[in-house]
């Protein structure tokens, strides 16, 4: 049995691209289905993390994500979870 790949990694292997796009905030549990793996649907960014959790927040996985060219383009809402607490985000890194 092969180990589950997301959809995204599939098509840069082929080479293709991919984006998500949603009317929801980019970080809630459907739309990262795409390119975040999380035991916890409302890990949206680093301050909603448990002590001692080293599970990236989704808005994170996000950001590597997209680092890595495995995910080209994210649209939709909940910027807050990508900005920091001096930008007036949620952020805390």
């Amino acid at each position: 049995m092969q180990p589950f790949r997301p959809w995204p990694t599939l098509q840069v292997a082929r080479h293709n691209r991919s984006a998500s796009v949603s009317s929801a905030p980019i970080t809630r549990a459907t739309p990262a289905s795409l390119y975040a793996h999380s035991a916890d649907r409302s890990l949206e960014s680093n301050t909603d993390k448990s002590e001692g959790c080293d599970v990236p927040d989704i808005a994170k996985q996000l950001i590597t994500q997209m680092e890595a060219i495995i995910i080209d383009m994210a649209v939709g809402g909940g910027r807050g979870n990508n900005l920091t607490e001096a930008d007036c985000g949620s952020r805390s890194d």
